[in-house]
């Protein structure tokens, strides 16, 4: 069984049905809620498939939640019109023949393993980073520590001279991981 639903819910962000639907979203994430008369953003826009929530009326879900509640529509309507605003090609409401189905169902299968793949690759990006970052915040601990006996005996030690070496190896480092860790979330978008 393909689960439209799930595909659009990890496809459309709902930063992008509060704009293509017309609502402005501020730099703390919040927009005016739709459902009642509100002049002040009460209404908290998350990232992913976590949706929105509004403090005032109490309401919230994910973007087909809200294209439900929004254009007053069915689930399969608020589906159906997301998948047309945005583009996504799912056959939704399509009769389909038993071959389209499971070809239709294989497609699915493969964008639901790039997006477990993405997601992999995202967490152990960030798993390499915060390593990284890590190493690089321990050896600048012990740095600083030979830093003090140094200016104490105004003698700096081959041990201090390693440390420095190490944090020039551990500085690169982090920021290969960091590039890294950039461009995954570029690309995951």
């Amino acid at each position: 069984m393909i689960d439209y639903a799930t595909e659009i819910k990890q496809a459309v962000t709902m930063r992008q049905i509060c704009e293509r639907y017309g609502f402005s979203i501020n730099r703390a994430n919040k927009a005016c809620c739709p459902f009642h008369a509100d002049r002040t953003p009460s209404m908290q826009v998350y990232d992913g498939e976590r949706g929105y929530w509004c403090y005032v009326c109490n309401q919230g879900g994910d973007v087909i939640d809200f294209t439900m509640r929004y254009f007053n529509l069915p689930f399969f309507g608020a589906i159906t019109r997301i998948n047309e605003d945005f583009n996504l090609r799912l056959p939704v409401g399509n009769k389909l023949t038993t071959a389209q189905r499971r070809n239709a169902e294989l497609a699915a299968g493969v964008r639901q393993y790039e997006t477990r793949k993405r997601e992999h690759a995202l967490r152990q990006t960030q798993d390499a980073y915060n390593d990284a970052l890590a190493a690089f915040c321990d050896l600048d601990r012990v740095l600083i520590a030979e830093q003090e006996i140094a200016a104490r005996t105004r003698e700096v030690t081959p041990y201090m001279a390693s440390l420095l070496k190490q944090r020039t190896i551990l500085k690169y480092n982090l920021d290969a991981a960091e590039d890294r860790l950039a461009a995954v979330e570029k690309e995951r978008g």
